[in-house]
């Protein structure tokens, strides 16, 4: 597995991610929790740990082009919708593993809560999410 590690400082330049689901200047990604009531009032928080990597230590908040469940390694129950304008580059950020279906990210609490639009997914809007992603 090839792993793209974070660098100390991140940065925002003009580079597009073209294959991202991208609505009108914006960047949809999405994080699987349990602590939604949390992260509404107090933004997210970094979490650590080697998560199946041997050799490697990642911090930060993951978060994927689709919707995560256990399957994937997420836990929790509620849906997180994260919007960054376009200009926002999370590229070396990204955990590339190849014949994996979706894309994911391990990234720092402080650029999500600087960047990122967050909001909770009713039940409805989750499933037409998720019935998005099978359909494609």
């Amino acid at each position: 597995m090839t792993v793209a590690l974070t660098t100390d400082r991140w940065s925002i330049p003009d580079i597009r991610q073209a294959e991202m689901r991208s609505l009108g200047g914006v960047t949809v990604y999405f994080h699987t929790t349990d602590a939604t009531e949390a992260i509404l009032r107090d933004g997210f928080r970094d979490a650590e740990g080697t998560y199946k990597l041997v050799g490697f230590t990642l911090r930060g908040v993951f978060i994927a082009d689709v919707p995560m469940d256990t399957n994937e390694g997420a836990k929790g129950e509620q849906l997180l919708e994260i919007v960054f304008p376009d200009d926002v580059n999370l590229e070396n950020f990204e955990l590339v593993e190849e014949g994996k279906p979706y894309r994911e990210w391990c990234v720092p609490a402080e650029l999500l809560n600087e960047h990122g639009a967050r909001r909770l997914l009713a039940g409805s809007e989750r499933d037409e999410v998720e019935a998005a992603q099978w359909a494609s």
